[in-house]
């Protein structure tokens, strides 16, 4: 359905489908890869449509809270009674999430030069959020020590995959 899919592509206003194929995706990373359109073969990115993010994301938390709140007390009955009924409501649950979640996004063309990241974008960002959010729960536990050498074990697998997982540059979009 058009109405609940916001990623239509800005060159040929096609409505990509709304579980993306894999032969759409173009690999840079999980959450945010690039997405070819099968009809026009532009190239595109997901960007935040911020004016509608504002007022959608926050009634998507607060709807699903309240089916949380709601469903609580008919899901305890199926957990205890059919154990896959239970475990299918719960998934069921998620779609309004992951529909509110998409309705703040929209796709904007990508250039083949914007095609490369720069330094920053691949080490610092990462790095620094990384250190940010380790720190934080650092100072909520008050386990620094092993924060700490959490830090260091992560940063050193994360270079290490890093480094080894690197494509040869004929591949690359």
């Amino acid at each position: 359905m058009p109405i609940f899919n916001s990623l239509v592509c800005p060159q040929c206003n096609y409505h990509l489908p709304f579980f993306i194929k894999p032969s759409l995706r173009i690999s840079r990373g999980l959450l945010a890869p690039y997405l070819k359109c099968p009809q026009c073969g532009q190239i595109c990115r997901q960007k935040i449509y911020l004016l509608r993010a504002i007022w959608v994301w926050p009634l998507t938390v607060c709807f699903l809270l309240a089916e949380v709140y709601v469903l609580r007390v008919f899901l305890i009955f199926l957990y205890h009674g059919a154990l896959i009924l239970y475990i299918m409501a719960a998934v069921m649950a998620l779609f309004p999430l992951f529909i509110g979640l998409r309705l703040g996004k929209h796709l904007v063309k990508v250039e083949t030069h914007a095609l490369t990241r720069s330094r920053f974008r691949k080490w610092f960002m990462p790095t620094a959020g990384l250190i940010l959010f380790s720190l934080l729960f650092a100072y909520y536990t008050r386990d620094w020590v092993n924060v700490m050498i959490g830090i260091i074990i992560g940063l050193v697998v994360w270079a290490f995959f890093y480094s080894f997982g690197k494509r040869k540059k004929g591949n690359e979009p």
